[in-house]
């Protein structure tokens, strides 16, 4: 019986040979071409991402997650997201000035990236929503 607590969760990991699969999947991965001619990753292909570094981060894998999330920090908030909770996890086990100053700048980093994805309003929705605002009152549970 195989008592290694990422066997109950995950089943068997062999980690050396996932990280060769992590290598062949990023350079199959599909991407999105933006105007800026910037790539980003499409959302299934971010979001596997993320997962693979979320499975490294709770097997204590912690340069693996970093390394996985870093190229893409900058272009998807997913990334940016999971990259900058896990320096903020670190500064705050370690209470280090230096992981205190880097958890900072990645947080102010990917408040900028999810800003850029952010829908913008202009003023004639601005107004239309102010004008037709719902009350409370004729909005159900489920709204609120």
């Amino acid at each position: 019986m195989d008592l290694n607590p990422s066997s109950f969760l995950y089943g068997k990991v062999d980690w050396p040979s996932l990280s060769v699969r992590r290598k062949q999947h990023s350079m199959k991965c599909i991407y999105k071409t933006t105007s800026k001619t910037a790539r980003i990753p499409h959302l299934s292909t971010a979001l596997k991402e993320c997962s693979t570094a979320l499975e490294y981060f709770l097997n204590n894998h912690f340069a693996d997650a970093l390394a996985l999330l870093k190229p893409w920090k900058d272009q998807s908030m997913y990334h940016a997201m999971g990259y900058c909770s896990i320096l903020v996890m670190q500064a705050g086990m370690t209470f280090d000035p230096k992981d205190m100053d880097a958890a900072m700048t990645s947080l102010r980093d990917a408040l900028q990236t999810c800003q850029r994805f952010r829908k913008k309003t202009g003023l004639v929705e601005t107004l239309t929503s102010f004008l037709y605002r719902q009350t409370s009152e004729n909005l159900t549970e489920g709204n609120l």
